[in-house]
């Protein structure tokens, strides 16, 4: 999987979201526009990301048996994916295997409890698909592999702020 340049200056300015699942730390951007998402997601060692653009959410909501034919239909759908994925922190689960992260969201159980009352049962769960990306960088540049990523995203800002003071409070002492 690559991670395009523009993708890459999207979610650059993105704050990380942590999220612990099963004694491990993830970090987590994500951007959800009106007809698609990115999500970019770490554990500092490799690095996965999705673009969410129409075909693969046609693609990913098979597995909750969603049939989604029209643009229209999948803008409606990401508006219910964008609410459960920033409301289920608790409730989020992570596979790994070697090329993939699955990120799986399901509501919370308060959220069941609201419905029951209302006599409504919503048991809309969402899978996102992180593929890893690439380790080695292509020829002409134009992807990020993993390691650039963590680079941009991690090591240049801490080395930056460790620059600055160093630099700053050198003077002062």
């Amino acid at each position: 999987m690559q991670l395009s340049n523009i993708h890459h200056q999207e979610l650059l300015n993105i704050e990380w979201k942590i999220r612990r699942i099963d004694n491990k730390t993830y970090y987590l951007k994500s951007i959800f526009k009106e007809k698609g998402y990115l999500i970019l997601i770490t554990d500092l060692r490799l690095v996965w990301f999705e673009h969410g653009n129409f075909k693969r959410i046609q693609q990913n909501a098979k597995v909750p048996n969603i049939d989604i034919e029209t643009e229209k239909e999948a803008i409606a759908l990401l508006v219910r994916v964008r609410k459960l994925f920033s409301d289920s922190e608790s409730r989020t689960t992570i596979q790994r295997d070697s090329s993939q992260l699955l990120i799986n969201c399901k509501p919370a159980v308060s959220q069941y409890r609201n419905e029951q009352q209302n006599s409504i049962i919503n048991a809309f769960s969402w899978t996102f698909h992180c593929e890893l990306l690439n380790q080695q960088a292509t020829e002409d540049g134009s992807f990020k592999t993993g390691p650039q990523v963590i680079y941009d995203h991690f090591i240049q800002p801490s080395q930056a702020i460790v620059n600055y003071f160093t630099e700053n409070m050198l003077g002062t002492i």
